[in-house]
């Protein structure tokens, strides 16, 4: 993580794979600290405290990749974006996600549009 960055990993949590610590309430919240300098709160479940406000947020965030695909289709918009190709899991039924593969204990293929 860069230096004074911060990080909600709400999708995969129950793997850890932001950091190898638990879950907090959210009566004591915590944080976790990467050697970098950056921050991520440590609180299961948020969107399931606050749905509406989640909502929007995850919307405002998801929006703008979510317009690329539709206007330029899902390979352009892979191939000029960087972040959707590390977001990218699956590809014609294969996984490209090394991590993924690694947890489940399933095999890979190489990302073709990196």
């Amino acid at each position: 993580m860069e230096k004074r960055s911060s990080i909600k990993d709400s999708a995969l949590r129950n793997l850890f794979s932001v950091t190898e610590q638990a879950d907090q309430a959210h009566q004591q919240p915590g944080m976790a600290r990467s050697g970098e300098g950056g921050v991520q709160p440590r609180v299961a479940n948020i969107p399931g405290a606050f749905p509406r406000t989640s909502t929007f947020a995850l919307t405002n965030a998801t929006f703008p990749y979510i317009l690329q695909i539709a206007d330029k289709g899902y390979e352009k918009a892979l191939q000029e974006n960087e972040a959707l190709r590390k977001g990218l899991n699956l590809i014609d039924g294969k996984l490209v996600c090394q991590g993924v593969a690694n947890s489940f204990g399933m095999s890979f293929i190489q990302n073709p549009f990196d």
